[in-house]
């Protein structure tokens, strides 16, 4: 067997990384950008599963719901996402998985995750489950009546309150740095399952790499090369980013400058 390609070695190091013990619950989110970046969000820092509560027909934003699937980079693919209908049946979801609940919120109750609040939370075997709530209005009354701890990323300037996916972002972050043991802790036989519908779409030979995967290698860092264009430009960049930025007045000025000095060199 030939040694296997960039995209497998990214995908084996990628799931390395996943974790378990922190699940995310989104909870009626009304924006699609916003439910997308979110998700988006989460995946990049390695949380392998996110629970979404549907928004009802009165909370549904149709706004944005065109192009939504550009926000999240498609990143669906490689999530294990589950959807509830109501937060009570989320909720029995999680008790019976055995998490505990952290809800986000801003309330005088809530724990800040600050250093001098850090021996005060503790990940529980069976993991726990941060909840994002609504843009409007936060966690639910409901989720918040059943959350055995309510948290919150303390803030120093005016504004009060941050964006779902900035949000997200914070709080996730900092109690992974707070408890590294989150950092992939997927058993055995999740990382086989993950290997089974991430690797058909990655390889006409996956079925040879599911069975081997020592043999596959892991990257020391999933970024990717940025190996310039003759031009200069980035190869990651969309088009639709070029043609926009080669519009900008200050671009068509750099060009221009650029390929005067090449001439007159």
């Amino acid at each position: 067997m030939s040694s296997a390609s960039l995209r497998l070695k990214r995908a084996e190091t990628v799931l390395q990384s996943r974790t378990h013990g922190l699940l995310l619950v989104l909870e009626q989110c009304v924006d699609s950008h916003n439910h997308q970046a979110v998700i988006r969000t989460a995946e990049a820092l390695g949380i392998q599963t996110i629970y979404v509560i549907d928004a009802n027909d009165q909370q549904v934003k149709n706004r944005h719901k065109v192009g939504s699937k550009k926000v999240s980079k498609n990143c669906h693919t490689w999530l294990s996402i589950s959807h509830f209908a109501t937060i009570t049946e989320c909720i029995a979801a999680l008790r019976r998985d055995g998490r505990q609940i952290w809800a986000t919120d801003l309330s005088q109750e809530a724990v800040a995750l600050t250093e001098d609040n850090r021996s005060k939370l503790a990940i529980p075997p069976q993991g726990v489950a941060i909840v994002i709530g609504r843009e409007t209005d936060g966690v639910s009354e409901e989720m918040l009546h059943e959350a055995d701890y309510r948290i919150y990323f303390p803030t120093v300037g005016f504004s009060e309150s941050l964006n779902l996916s900035v949000a997200t972002a914070l709080v996730c972050q900092r109690l992974i740095d707070w408890f590294p043991q989150l950092r992939g802790d997927l058993s055995t036989e999740a990382k086989d399952e993950l290997r089974r519908e991430w690797f058909p779409q990655l390889s006409s030979d996956a079925e040879a790499w599911i069975a081997q995967p020592d043999a596959i290698g892991v990257l020391p860092d999933v970024r990717r090369e940025t190996t310039r264009t003759a031009t200069g430009q980035n190869p990651w960049v969309s088009k639709k980013i070029r043609r926009r930025e080669l519009d900008l007045e200050q671009v068509q000025s750099r060009q221009k400058s650029s390929k005067v000095l090449d001439e007159t060199a």
